[in-house]
């Protein structure tokens, strides 16, 4: 079988380690985003900074000149500017004191000057120039044109920053970045003169390098048209930057300028319409970042070697124990087990296999000690171990231990347990049978044992409790019946097991052993007597009798009773002989049969007396003898023989109606036949139809709710208002075919029942029309 085990833990290790490798990948990743994002936010932040000193200045030199343009002395000089007469040139002069003043306040001003267009000349800081003068001294170092620088200041300016070399030279000079002004502002056609402000590029520079941006990069002030105004640092070609791609106020973004890698950070100017813009070379902090890459990856590359080469070796050994488990299976074992998952599948199953082998081996050997224990003590129980020598090495042998000479034995006789097995179907009978056998045998054993010392054995199909008493025999005695009545109910109400327990007398001796067994076995049978479910002592039943008390006359009062169909009469009978028979349980099993036996003959004999022979009646009692052969106690054979009792009883009830309804029938045709006979009576009634009188009489009451005499003399008096409608006989031909002795009778009677006399009512019926 291939090295499967080895391979995962190796496959494994290496998973395990891939994980601070991922980690430590990402970890680099992040960093790398997070430097560029420190770095793009530190760039920001120094270019704002840029941004907020140039704009400040660029206000300052904004309201100089709007203050220069309201400034007093220049408003007046600018009325008479020919410098004609003291008083104007003093007034210069003092002007060129005010712009020496507004000079020195502004650091960032190197010089500036207002030239005067109608006349050619300017005021500087210092002096009075000549326009020529002028040119010479503050552009001369400039490449710069004096026609168009003369041209160009001459025009009219709302005031705006410009590099003057791009505008009217050829290149970019040192100095030449300046703020252009007309003065007055607020007079385009009116403008007399231009206020020129000359930037100080050296403190310019300073500044930006004061913040300590320039020695990391560049920055410049390029105008939004795309033309530059102001740098510092190494220059790139403006053209190679992507200017029309800036979108919003600021941002910043990575490129390519001339083959290096720059991060070009830009922000917009809040007073101009320029652009400040820092390039810094990529490699500045690249370099950093580059370290921690080289040095997470070194990391890496260590953590790959030593721990790869570790994981190899732990897993090697590790599998080592494995491996020599393995060479233990035999090859034909491993050849068997090839298709499985990987060697610990293989040993599983080779150990699975040898512990099932070994825990049957020891089931089995419990087995065989648990069923010769059992059978020894059956042999035990019934007398068939003889010598005391043979006992004690026995006891010894099945871990039988005796502390007193006092023994007893309690049988359990399994009467149904069918309930606890309800919900299960199919099920193996043995095999309920001996799950119901250890449950029975468990719980009297943990409650016997917890005053006595029990041991269980099954014998005769059922489970015999040989017990050890310990204390008096008194008391043991009560204990064994308080332990009986408690299993017993638990078996029936936690199980549904129910049971009759036979109790022993407690005797002195090994040797009284099987004396205990016949007297619980004797107890046992009893429960024919008393009934199943039942717990049955010895003491009990310990002296029957042998005389059975059934006398004549209360046979021949049952088969009266069941002639007459009285069932609860009966009954009664039958339950009085039960209890003088088997109270307090005094009679002998033996003589119980009989008595049952006696009480079906009976019940027979008077089924041939009342001659009923109907085909239902001798399937009913061929079914009685059939259920009479299964009852396993003398009270099932009661309920059997009630059971048929009611069924003869209520057959001669219904039979005893039907004769009734026919014998009133023919009573009352022979009446209306004879209406007309003066001799009829009880007398003769109970002569024609074999009756006593006084049945008779009681009969018909019962029948027709009226007495014999009553239902003639109505019946007389109805036949006699027919006759004296219909007939014209006299009152005495009437009485004769009424029945009536003499007329005095019939009248006293027709009166009786109708109210008025038999002559009256022909008269009433004669007028009735």
């Amino acid at each position: 079988m291939k090295q499967k085990i080895f391979h995962f833990w190796v496959y494994s290790y290496l998973c395990i380690l891939a994980i601070p490798i991922v980690i430590s990948l990402v970890v680099l990743l992040q960093s790398r985003s997070m430097l560029d994002e420190e770095v793009t936010r530190a760039n920001d932040a120094l270019l704002t900074q840029i941004q907020q000193t140039f704009d400040n200045q660029i206000k300052d030199i904004k309201r100089m000149g709007v203050q220069l343009s309201f400034e007093p002395k220049l408003v007046r000089y600018l009325k008479h500017p020919e410098l004609s007469g003291s008083a104007v040139r003093e007034e210069a002069k003092g002007l060129i004191d005010t712009l020496h003043t507004y000079a020195i306040s502004n650091g960032s001003i190197s010089d500036f000057y207002i030239f005067m267009k109608p006349y050619g000349y300017a005021l500087t800081t210092t002096t009075l120039l000549q326009s020529d003068l002028l040119f010479d001294l503050l552009h001369g170092d400039a490449d710069l044109s004096y026609d168009k620088w003369e041209e160009w200041v001459k025009r009219y300016h709302t005031g705006s920053f410009l590099n003057l070399g791009q505008e009217l030279g050829n290149g970019d000079s040192a100095d030449s970045f300046a703020y252009v002004q007309s003065i007055p502002l607020q007079d385009r056609e009116k403008s007399q003169a231009t206020l020129t402000v000359l930037l100080d590029r050296e403190r310019l520079t300073q500044s930006i390098s004061n913040i300590q941006l320039a020695a990391e990069g560049s920055v410049m002030l390029i105008r939004k048209d795309g033309r530059p105004f102001f740098a510092t640092g190494e220059i790139p070609d403006v053209k190679s930057l992507p200017l029309d791609q800036l979108q919003g106020n600021s941002g910043s973004r990575s490129l390519q300028v001339n083959g290096q890698a720059f991060t070009m950070s830009y922000l917009s100017s809040v007073e101009q319409d320029w652009w400040y813009v820092s390039l810094v070379p990529t490699e500045i902090y690249a370099g950093k970042a580059n370290f921690l890459r080289n040095l997470i990856l070194g990391s890496v590359f260590c953590c790959l070697l030593l721990g790869g080469g570790l994981a190899y070796w732990l897993a090697v050994h590790n599998y080592r124990p494995i491996r020599n488990m393995m060479n233990l299976v035999s090859a034909n074992v491993r050849n068997n087990m090839k298709d499985m998952k990987n060697e610990f599948s293989v040993l599983h199953a080779y150990l699975t296999e040898g512990a099932t082998a070994q825990e049957e081996i020891g089931l089995r050997k419990r087995e065989e000690q648990r069923s010769a224990r059992s059978s020894f003590l059956a042999r035990l129980l019934k007398g068939k171990v003889n010598t005391e020598d043979a006992l004690a090495q026995a006891f010894k042998s099945f871990a039988l231990t005796f502390e007193t000479g006092s023994f007893a034995v309690l049988l359990f006789h399994l009467e149904d347990y069918s309930a606890l097995f309800r919900s299960r179907e199919n099920s193996d009978p043995d095999k309920e049978l001996q799950f119901v056998d250890l449950i029975v045998t468990n719980i009297a054993e943990e409650i016997i044992n917890r005053r006595h010392l029990a041991y269980s054995t099954r014998i005769d199909g059922m489970i015999a409790c040989l017990v050890n008493i310990r204390g008096t025999p008194s008391d043991g005695q009560h204990d064994l019946l308080r332990a009986a009545a408690e299993a017993e109910e638990f078996l029936r109400s936690k199980f549904f097991i129910r049971c009759s327990i036979g109790i022993s007398e407690i005797t002195m001796g090994w040797a009284a052993i099987p004396a205990c067994y016949e007297q619980a076995l004797e107890a046992i049978e009893h429960r024919f007597v008393l009934g199943t479910n039942q717990i049955i002592p010895y003491t009990l039943i310990s002296r029957p009798t042998n005389e059975l008390y059934y006398p004549l006359d209360m046979e021949r009062q049952l088969i009266n009773l069941m002639a007459i169909g009285s069932y609860e009469e009966a009954t009664a009978v039958v339950q009085d002989i039960m209890q003088a028979n088997f109270y307090n349980g005094a009679l002998s099993v033996q003589m119980g049969k009989l008595l049952m036996f006696e009480l079906v003959g009976t019940m027979l004999k008077a089924v041939e007396q009342m001659q009923l022979s109907t085909e239902e009646m001798m399937r009913e009692k061929t079914n009685l003898i059939r259920q009479l052969t299964e009852c396993a106690s003398f009270t099932e054979i009661e309920a059997e023989i009630l059971g048929f009792l009611r069924l003869v009883c209520d057959y001669m009830q219904q039979k005893k109606k039907s004769h009734n309804l026919a014998l009133k029938d023919e009573l009352i045709a022979y009446l209306e036949e004879h209406l007309d006979d003066a001799d009829i009576n009880l007398s003769v009634l109970s002569v024609t139809f074999n009756i006593t009188s006084s049945y008779l009489s009681k009969f018909f009451k019962e029948q027709t709710g009226e007495n014999l005499l009553e239902y003639l003399n109505l019946r007389r008096v109805e036949k006699a208002k027919r006759l004296l409608v219909t007939t014209g006989g006299t009152i005495g031909d009437i009485t004769e075919q009424c029945g009536f002795t003499n007329s005095n009778t019939f009248i006293r009677v027709f009166k009786k029942y109708e109210g008025i006399t038999p002559g009256q009512f022909r008269q009433k019926e004669e007028h009735t029309p």
